[in-house]
């Protein structure tokens, strides 16, 4: 204890207050150096074993006298590094940086846990994106979404050969400047799930040749595409019709790692049609591109519908081999 006097009032100026007498009085500057300077800083203490901290917190902002406050719905478990309260996050802006909820991306548990929210990094396994678990039957799984776009306005007038098919005269797509479908390469073999409908109309008889391009190849005998190529109802409006024309399907293989599929259909007059368009298509190697599709006539000129619409959704890699 180191002690002083002041007008005969005996003073204790020790920061540590060892003495805990109740005949003494402490020096403002003991107090400070003893509990923090509460206008800026507290002393703090390490704390890893306590299974029920209250979070201190203020009802007010700003350089001002508040009383710091608790309360016990908002816990923290400080020996598990749990913060036990309801999540209610704001809303996000257009600014980087704001999205409501981030993930930032990890490895997987070793084990999965119900009721986890993970996101992994390592793309090495093609286990990419956000997965959960749900229960303990199932284990992890995929949160699977489609990448989509559909023309919210039409493009009228076209003729002559390869014009881009997925430009909206609405608003931008978000995945990509220039509407065409992104192709992910995370691993030596990401399988994409692709399907388009090309609701379109001729102007007269013609051949019809539609074009898909990859900004990276397939691996070999690695894009498989269905085509089912239709008339629709010979009337132009109304809920009723008569279809003028057959139905026609056509399965194309590549057995090649081509970059490159061409499809081409007859109609024998004026009409509307759609070509429903399934891929599955197995990319290679590691990066990023995308699938473009254009569309061309030999006579007249044709229309794309604005209901026309694509989706890609990425397959995860939960692989196997077929057993004879």
């Amino acid at each position: 204890m180191t002690q002083g006097y002041n007008n005969g009032v005996q003073i204790d100026i020790d920061a540590s207050l060892t003495a805990n007498s109740d005949q003494l009085v402490a020096s403002q500057k003991a107090v400070k150096t003893y509990i923090g300077d509460v206008t800026a800083n507290i002393n703090t203490a390490t704390e890893s074993s306590d299974t029920a901290c209250f979070p201190v917190f203020v009802t007010d902002s700003g350089t001002q006298a508040i009383p710091a406050k608790t309360n016990t719905s908002f816990t923290y478990n400080s020996s598990t590094n749990v913060l036990g309260t309801r999540l209610l996050a704001s809303a996000g802006s257009a600014t980087a940086g704001t999205a409501p909820i981030k993930i930032t991306l990890g490895a997987f548990n070793t084990t999965p846990e119900v009721g986890a929210i993970e996101q992994r990094a390592d793309d090495s396994t093609n286990s990419f994106g956000l997965h959960t678990t749900n229960n303990t039957i199932f284990g992890r799984e995929n949160c699977v979404t489609y990448n989509e776009f559909y023309c919210s306005g039409g493009q009228s007038g076209l003729s002559g050969s390869a014009k881009p098919v997925w430009i909206s005269t609405g608003a931008a797509s978000p995945y990509n400047a220039n509407n065409d479908i992104p192709i992910y390469q995370r691993s030596s073999n990401t399988l994409h799930e692709i399907e388009m409908d090309i609701i379109y109309s001729v102007s007269t008889a013609c051949t019809v040749t539609f074009t898909f391009t990859s900004g990276v190849n397939p691996a070999s005998s690695g894009w498989f595409t269905r085509v089912i190529h239709s008339p629709l109802a010979g009337a132009t409006s109304g809920n009723s019709g008569t279809i003028n024309q057959s139905v026609v399907t056509l399965d194309i293989l590549s057995n090649s790692t081509s970059n490159t599929q061409t499809l081409t259909v007859s109609p024998s007059g004026s009409g509307s049609f759609c070509a429903t368009i399934k891929m599955k298509f197995l990319s290679t190697g590691v990066g990023t591109g995308s699938l473009k599709t254009t569309m061309g006539t030999t006579a007249g000129t044709f229309t794309i519908n604005a209901l026309s619409s694509w989706k890609c959704r990425v397959v995860p890699n939960n692989t196997g081999n077929v057993i004879a």
